[in-house]
């Protein structure tokens, strides 16, 4: 699929999620606007992993419910990583 496997995708988002919002633990299915995320935070989090996983999010991906959960997030980003994969075939 990527230079990736879809636990270190997980794992590095967690991560970045967690440090953005001071959090020790966050669930994968936890919603993040209920521990800090907002619309700032996550604009900086969008920025963060484009650059951090070499993609781009199109205007259309920029919905707040996209980025409401570490699993949605993740999902999005494994989504677009699959499809810039199979674009460069």
């Amino acid at each position: 699929m990527t230079r990736y496997s879809i636990e270190e995708i997980v794992n590095i988002i967690t991560n970045k999620v967690k440090e953005l919002l001071q959090q020790k633990q966050i669930a994968i299915d936890e919603d993040l606007s209920y521990v800090g995320l907002d619309s700032i935070k996550s604009i900086t989090l969008i920025v963060d992993l484009e650059e951090s996983f070499s993609i781009v999010f199109e205007d259309d991906d920029l919905v707040f419910e996209n980025f409401s959960s570490v699993k949605k997030i993740s999902d999005r980003v494994i989504t677009k990583l699959i499809f810039e994969t199979n674009q460069q075939k």
